[in-house]
């Protein structure tokens, strides 16, 4: 078989176009985005992954705290219990982190809907962008379209002050 360079070469830099054409990830999305990076590195394990994040008000301003999970397996449709629990401020600045004792229940079946979990990000940029006489009951559909129901009473367990938005 025949390697032509020249058509690798031209493919590499399609992809790198493509890539640097892309938007970075902003507000929401971009806390998600670098839950491995910065301060919470060494706190997050690497095969985490957030839940979808819950808008709280606390003292008057919204803060979004998210449960982390570990899928059963690499590329599997369950996680495990959430172990832990990550919240940060509308600025994106961490608030507290929180590992849980003894997690408990599932697994519980969830697959990220990348399309769905972008447009909750939007939705919560626009909620952290109205200020704390937002309503967030809106939201609630796209939690139900993303949560299983034993997930979202998991999670209600978990940050209570958000139970309404997963009921």
């Amino acid at each position: 078989m025949a390697f032509d360079l020249s058509d690798l070469q031209r493919a590499s830099e399609a992809a790198t176009a493509r890539a640097k054409a892309r938007a970075p990830k902003t507000g929401v999305a971009a806390m998600l985005a670098g839950l491995h990076r910065g301060e919470l590195g060494g706190f997050v394990s690497i095969e985490s992954v957030p839940l979808p994040p819950l808008p709280v008000l606390r003292d008057g301003a919204w803060t979004l705290t998210a449960a982390l999970v570990v899928p059963t397996t690499p590329a599997g449709p369950e996680v495990h219990a959430p172990w832990a629990l990550v919240c940060w401020a509308a600025d994106g600045t961490v608030l507290r982190t929180s590992s849980l004792d003894a997690p408990s229940g599932g697994p519980f079946a969830w697959r990220p809907d990348r399309a769905g979990l972008g447009q909750l990000c939007r939705e919560l940029d626009a909620l952290l962008a109205q200020g704390p006489d937002a309503d967030p009951s809106g939201l609630r559909s796209s939690y139900a379209a993303l949560l299983s129901p034993e997930l979202r009473a998991q999670l209600a367990a978990l940050v209570p002050a958000a139970a309404a938005l997963l009921a």
